[in-house]
């Protein structure tokens, strides 16, 4: 795997790596790194998916949306979004968060981590605001809170599926997560280009 890593680092400069244990609390530190880094990035882009490696994407689809609810000027994140979530109190847990951590009732809105679709302003005022917000090591309720304290809007978009849909669906939504295997991913996504060039043809 390292070997591909370096390929890709070489040939498109685009992979960044963090030396720490590939868990699930450890995510938010991947996120927070990401928005970082990617803050200091001179680039131009209209828009940034943040998205799970897992997941398969409608990318056509993406910008389209992208275009209709995005403008340059907004600070505004897309996604699959959680109202009157509450903490989770049980030990056991992944998700498990103690009241030192956050002593609050109920979490505010979030859009679930694993496909987020934003512009780079947003981008920029989230690595700011991670600067003055407490962590929690629930990486996209974090992100929630750092967009509700620094009044970036959220809003939801049913397209971005917080569970595994058929691919057969996926000329009308945008993304769906479940695919840990390569192969299947690879083979949905030919599926989907080539249902795209036979509705083109019509």
């Amino acid at each position: 795997m390292d070997h591909f890593i370096d390929w890709e680092s070489k040939r498109h400069k685009d992979v960044i790596q963090l030396n720490i244990e590939d868990k699930y609390e450890n995510l938010v530190y991947k996120t927070v790194y990401a928005l970082l880094s990617l803050s200091k990035l001179n680039i131009r882009t209209e828009y940034v998916h943040c998205v799970d490696d897992d997941r398969l994407v409608n990318a056509i689809n993406v910008y389209d949306i992208a275009k209709q609810n995005i403008a340059q000027s907004d600070t505004v994140m897309l996604g699959f979004m959680v109202n009157l979530s509450r903490p989770d109190r049980s030990l056991t847990s992944k998700n498990y968060i103690s009241f030192e951590d956050y002593p609050f009732l109920y979490f505010p809105s979030y859009i679930i981590g694993g496909t987020i679709l934003t512009n780079m302003k947003t981008i920029h005022m989230l690595s700011k605001g991670i600067r003055h917000v407490r962590l929690i090591q629930i990486e996209d309720v974090y992100i929630g809170m750092v967009a509700t304290a620094f009044k970036i809007e959220m809003r939801h978009h049913k397209g971005f599926f917080p569970f595994k849909k058929p691919v057969e669906m996926f000329s009308n939504i945008l993304s769906s997560p479940g695919y840990d295997l390569a192969y299947a991913l690879l083979r949905d996504w030919e599926f989907i280009h080539q249902y795209e060039k036979i509705d083109h043809r019509r």
